[in-house]
Order: C-alpha cells, then structure tokens, then sequence
C-alpha cells in the first residue's frame, strides 16, 4: 500500500465515505489514480466502490490503528511504556505509531485521564476504563501513517488541566540538534511539553538514535524519561548526566 493509499484508508474510516472528485484534488493527481487507488483498497478490504467515490467496509472499522504483530519493537516499547503509569493518572498522549500502541495498553487501569491528538488510537481508547479528552483542531494526515489533529491551542488545552505525564515519540534524536520530527505539528508541540507536564516519557526504537529530522522540537536532557529497545553508549553517558531514566524494553 503506498502512503497516499494509506491516508486515503484513514480517511476513509474516519468519514465513512470519499469521492474521487475531492481526492484528485487534494493529492494532486488524477482521478484515474485515485481510481485505482480505491479499487486496490476495495480488494484489502476497506473500501466499498460506489458511483463517484467509495464508502468504508464497516469491517475495518478498526483498522486504522495498526496490528500489533506488524511492528513487535513498537509493541515492546509501549509495553513498557505501560509500565509507568499508574492508576488515577493525567496523561497526555501524543501522535505517532508507538503511541497508537500504547494506547493498546492502558486497559485495565483506573481512574486514568487521557488528552490526546491522536485520532488512530480512539478506538483502543473507548476499551480503557479512562476519561478522553481529544484535543479539537484541524485533522491532520500529511506525512502521518496515523491520522492526528491539531491546533495553537493544543498545549494550553493541556495545561489547563495539568498533564503528570507526556507520551511521545519521535522521528530523530541527536545529542547536538536534540529531538527532530519529520511533522512541524508534532515539533511545535513537543517544544512546549517540558513546561507544562511533570514527566516527559520519550519512546524511540534504535533506528532513531544518530538522526536528524526536518523539525526542531526539544532538547534531549528535557526528557524525563527515555523508553527504548537499544541506544549508542553516548546517548546512555548523556542521559546519565542529565538525571534521565532509560527503560530497555524486551524484544522478540
């Protein structure tokens, strides 16, 4: 599936139908493409081909989020992830595949507060005993694999509630330009995360170590929390320094 097939699935799921019409032009090609585009969706199983368009198969509903098996370090990490949260918790959880994951995880503890961004992992979400709150804004797919909103007042929507806790990731992490992200929304909010949560839990495979993104977002030492499945022993001697906690998750 390539990655204008996969946001037009998300949107597809999200909005239950899509025209051919509004697709060529918010992708920049042609409808024959957006065509076939929904015809290979209707042979996966999302979409049902209609005149003009397409609707969504009620059966991938849920398939926004991604399946577990798919990505077993993501998995991990959030599983360990999980492990530092508590019952009666305020957390935020951003956008992002790992965070989708998470998301996965929280079922089971109580009188857990959520404030999210990340319109993937609702549906895991509604399975948790937890009180939602999804920040409001404008629905963001660009460069996403997972859909997320976002607006200016999305940082002062969470303080005003007070976050104990802020679950990210990340697209690239260096000890000079610090944490970078390939999404100028998500490194506009990650630069205020350290001002207005107590905790910053930061979740990063190995592949993220040694690479610079597009957008700056925060300083490495801001991170609380480092939640990951290896890193560079430079990275372990700069965390040690800086007071941050590393949490090695269990891979397959």
């Amino acid at each position: 599936m390539t990655e204008r097939q996969e946001m037009i699935k998300n949107e597809l799921i999200l909005n239950h139908r899509v025209t051919v019409k509004a697709l060529s032009e918010r992708y920049h090609v042609s409808e024959v493409t957006i065509r076939h585009d929904l015809a290979q969706l209707e042979k996966e199983g999302y979409a049902k081909r209609i005149f003009g368009g397409a609707i969504r198969n009620d059966s991938a509903a849920s398939l926004v989020t991604p399946d577990a098996a798919a990505d077993p370090v993501c998995s991990a990490i959030a599983a360990e992830a999980r492990t530092l949260i508590s019952d009666g918790d305020c957390i935020y959880l951003g956008a992002g595949r790992t965070c989708c994951y998470l998301a996965r995880h929280l079922k089971g503890i109580r009188r857990l507060t959520v404030f999210t961004n990340n319109i993937a992992a609702i549906g895991d979400l509604a399975n948790a005993e937890a009180r939602i709150y999804i920040l409001g804004g404008e629905l963001i797919y660009k460069g996403q694999k997972a859909p997320m909103t976002f607006s200016d007042d999305d940082v002062y929507q969470i303080v005003q509630h007070y976050v104990q806790k802020a679950f990210t990731s990340v697209s690239g992490i260096d000890l000079d330009a610090g944490l970078t992200s390939d999404n100028a929304w998500i490194a506009s909010i990650g630069k205020h995360i350290p001002e207005k949560s107590h905790e910053w839990i930061l979740m990063a495979d190995h592949t993220k170590f040694n690479r610079i993104s597009v957008y700056e977002s925060a300083r490495f030492e801001d991170v609380t929390h480092l939640v990951t499945d290896s890193l560079p022993q430079e990275y372990i001697t700069a965390a040690h320094r800086c007071g941050m906690r590393i949490h090695l998750a269990v891979t397959p």
